[in-house]
């Protein structure tokens, strides 16, 4: 499989997308993506226009017997990019998809139950139903697909037993090792709290909050190792450099979040000359304003 950063470069990607877009409907975000050639494009989340687009909600959807895949309530994003793709064929080296992530389901979830274990067990079961379905969904896509597991409760794993811990990590060894025998990336977005444990699981992208946490936290001296490691098996890492919602002057917030990435990419560029950035926001824009959308992603 071709490294995910160096069909980076070929398609001339500059922004990571987490995946949620403030539009009411598909027709609105499938163009914003197709017009803004500097993002990875991606199926967008439509919060919106329906609170079953919540990643939770949907997931929860997935959990039952007989679940067949998303549908025009739940992911109408994920239809209108998919039958686009089949339709127009477009000449995308890259594309991204993403679901919930198994911490995140576990802890959040009230349609789970029993033991830390069992409830791992069936989030992992889940990830993979929608993985399979998103792919087959898909099939006709000649280029890489990097699949995101968003897992914002990651920042939590700190708190959890060494059991869970060992768990966990065995999950997403399970699923890393899943999604690349499909032929397919796998990356890691957690917004939040930066924890190091997060650098010993497998992936082949992180997604991480670099307002919350100062570049000096996560690229640390301490965790020089993690990062040579991982820029070293050619592993993206996609910074979010900027806010999800901006209510001061645009120009001002994407000077300083440029400004950050440059910091950033210089603490990783000393570890490793090699490695790949990407910008990005902290988080999905579900929420954003259409203006500071189109502000960001100018360029």
């Amino acid at each position: 499989m071709t490294f995910l950063g160096e069909i980076i470069k070929q398609g001339g990607y500059k922004y990571f997308p987490v995946g949620s877009l403030p539009f009411l409907s598909a027709e609105e975000a499938l163009s914003f993506i197709i017009n803004h050639k500097t993002i990875i494009p991606f199926w967008p989340e439509l919060p919106l226009r329906s609170e079953k687009e919540f990643m939770l909600k949907r997931t929860e959807e997935a959990l039952k017997s007989g679940w067949s895949g998303y549908t025009t309530d739940d992911a109408a994003g994920f239809l209108a990019f998919s039958d686009y793709i089949a339709r127009e064929k477009p000449a995308w080296p890259l594309i991204k998809l993403q679901l919930m992530g198994p911490l995140t389901f576990l802890l959040f979830s009230k349609k789970l139950s029993g033991t830390f274990s069992e409830k791992l067990k069936l989030a992992q079961q889940v990830a993979v139903a929608q993985i399979d379905w998103q792919l087959g969904m898909l099939s006709s896509f000649d280029g890489l697909i990097l699949i995101v597991l968003d897992d914002p409760a990651l920042s939590e794993c700190a708190r959890l037993a060494d059991s869970e811990k060992a768990s966990l990590r065995e999950t997403y060894t399970f699923l890393y090792v899943y999604i690349s025998e499909k032929n397919a990336a796998s990356g890691i977005h957690c917004c939040g709290c930066f924890v190091p444990e997060l650098l010993s699981f497998p992936t082949d992208l992180f997604s991480l909050d670099f307002i919350v946490n100062p570049p000096d936290q996560i690229i640390s001296s301490v965790l020089a190792d993690g990062w040579q490691e991982f820029f070293g098996r050619n592993g993206v890492l996609a910074a979010g450099v900027y806010p999800t919602q901006c209510e001061q002057d645009h120009q001002e917030a994407i000077t300083a979040g440029r400004n950050l990435y440059i910091r950033i990419r210089e603490m990783c560029s000393k570890l490793s000359p090699a490695s790949v950035l990407l910008h990005s926001a902290t988080c999905g824009h579900a929420f954003s304003a259409e203006k500071w959308l189109n502000s960001l992603y100018a360029c």
